[in-house]
This record gives C-alpha cells, sequence and structure tokens, in this order.
C-alpha cells in the first residue's frame, strides 16, 4: 500500500524512514478491538481502538486515483491472517464514477462513522480518509436503491435481522449455505429465535436446503467392519487418502452417477467432476476411499 521496497527486518532503519515518507503523502488508519489489539506497532499510523466487546469488522478500503478496492473476509490483521491462513474475503473493486460502486462505497463511509463513535479516541487520519472519499464520490448520485451488494454491519443492528429485512414480503427460503470454522452445539431443544437457524427459521420454506461447510481436522479413513460399495453410497460424503501414512492427502466428494466409464461426482468447492469408473471402484477395493 506504501509501495515499500526495504525489508523491515534486514533493513530497519532503511525501511521506517521510507514507511515514514510513505505515511505523509498516504493517510492509513486501523479500527481494532480493544481487547484483543497485541502490541508491537512501530510506524505512526493512527490506531483506533474500541472497547465493545465482540468488534470483529475485518475490512479494508483501499483509496487509488480511479478506483476503490473493498475487502471484506475472515482474516484477522496479522501475519497469519494474511500469509498463512486459509481465510475466505470478497474483494470488489469499486469505481467512483460508477452509482452503484459508489453508493457501496458510502455505505461503507457510514460504517466508519458508527465505528468512530465507537473508537476511544478519534485521531487524525480518518477524517483525511474519509474527506477523500467523499470529495471523489461527489460527482455521482447519491442511488443507496441501486445497489448490486447490501452491506451489513452489526453497529447498526443485528445482521440476520437486517438480511431478513432485504427478503420481500412474501417470498420462502429454498436454499440456505453457511460456512461456519466456529460452531456451537445446538441441540438442546426447539431452535431458539435469536439463534441464526432459529431466526431463518420462520422464512423458510418446506423442503429447504442447508449447506453448511465445517472444519474437519481429523478426517476418519480407515477400514470398516463392512464394505460399502460405490453405487449404494451414491449423494453422501466419502473421503479420499492418497499419498503415504506419514504425508496422506485427504479430499472429499460426493458420488452423484455411475456410468459405463465414468463416476461422476463434486468435489470439496462443490464442482462437478469426473473420475475413471474403474480408479474409483479400485480405490474402494483398497479402501483408500470410503
Amino acid at each position: 500500500m506504501l509501495r515499500l521496497g526495504s525489508d523491515p527486518e534486514a533493513q530497519p532503519q532503511r525501511y521506517y524512514a521510507e514507511a515514514l515518507r510513505g505515511l505523509q503523502e498516504t493517510p492509513v488508519v486501523v479500527f481494532a478491538d480493544a481487547g484483543q489489539r497485541q502490541a508491537g506497532r512501530r510506524l505512526p499510523y493512527d490506531v483506533l481502538e474500541v472497547d465493545r466487546t465482540v468488534f470483529p469488522p475485518k475490512s479494508v478500503l483501499l483509496l487509488f486515483e480511479e478506483r476503490a478496492r473493498l475487502l471484506i473476509g475472515s482474516g484477522n490483521l496479522t501475519f497469519p491472517g494474511y500469509s498463512q491462513n486459509t481465510e475466505l474475503f470478497i474483494a470488489l473493486d469499486l469505481h467512483y464514477d460508477n452509482d452503484q460502486d459508489a453508493a457501496l462505497l458510502r455505505s461503507f463511509d457510514q460504517h466508519l462513522e458508527r465505528s468512530q463513535k465507537l473508537a476511544r479516541q478519534t485521531g487524525s487520519q480518518l477524517s483525511l480518509v474519509r474527506d477523500e472519499l467523499q470529495r471523489r464520490l461527489s460527482h455521482t448520485a447519491d442511488a443507496t436503491a441501486a445497489q448490486r451488494y447490501a452491506l451489513l454491519d452489526s453497529a447498526a443492528a443485528p445482521i440476520i435481522d437486517q438480511i431478513l429485512r432485504l427478503l420481500p414480503e412474501h417470498a420462502k427460503i429454498t436454499n440456505i449455505g453457511m460456512a461456519a470454522p466456529f460452531f456451537e452445539l445446538d441441540d438442546g431443544g426447539e431452535l431458539d429465535s435469536t439463534s441464526v437457524f432459529g431466526a431463518l427459521k420462520s422464512r423458510a420454506a418446506k423442503n429447504v436446503t442447508l449447506d453448511v461447510a465445517v472444519g474437519w481436522e481429523n478426517a476418519q479413513v480407515q477400514s470398516e467392519s463392512r464394505k460399502t460399495e460405490l453405487k449404494d453410497g451414491l449423494n453422501q460424503l466419502w473421503t479420499w487418502k492418497s499419498g503415504d501414512d506419514e504425508n496422506p492427502v485427504v479430499e472429499y466428494l460426493v458420488p452423484t452417477a455411475i456410468t459405463p466409464s465414468k463416476m461422476k461426482y463434486l468435489d470439496h468447492c462443490g464442482s462437478s467432476k469426473h473420475w475413471d469408473l474403474q480408479e474409483s471402484l479400485g480405490a474402494v477395493d483398497t479402501r483408500s476411499n470410503r
């Protein structure tokens, strides 16, 4: 973002001087959860700490000359969050002269304003960023109804309530997809109306389909007392292990159909693919696929 060319570890003095020059030209401000923020900042950008019990907006707005880039996702602003972990982000390039893009940027500016009110201190950089954004949007219509995306902010209201308000009055939910790297048990009885599924229940169709993706760190791939035939396991989750015992590679698939020469299946991303039938049957026989 600051176009730094020096290494912070190998060339600390040069890096610091270079970063100072960059920060004189480019204002940088970071909102952080006061309870989770770790010390270690060595450059004079603004850090605005928020004391709110839950403050997890993991989003980034970068302003360029002709466009802005908005990223919203799961990664924390840490080295693992941006360099090592598996994270999920949506990245949008938004043009200032496009009314729909401008409407989304105005929504994000309102999010920044709400976050500023929650912060311990005011700082000096956020006003520079917001003023620059508003200047670039000054010639576009304030057409919030034309947005392609809805920006939902928990500082304004519970996210699930905002989702439900976006649905047409008589619309019914036929499919729900949710990625849940962290999840809790919810088997204590009837669905609580304050839970995600409980809130969606009243708007769901009779035969609603629920797709939940969760992390599975210890996938079980071993022999069973009984053998499952491939044709009897269609539309069920199978694991496929390759490699040796010291470096196993486990993949997930859902067989959907068997033809004379191929097995059709959905991979872990939900993409439709096919596998040579004899190879897939061989994997079942050797119990590397179950």
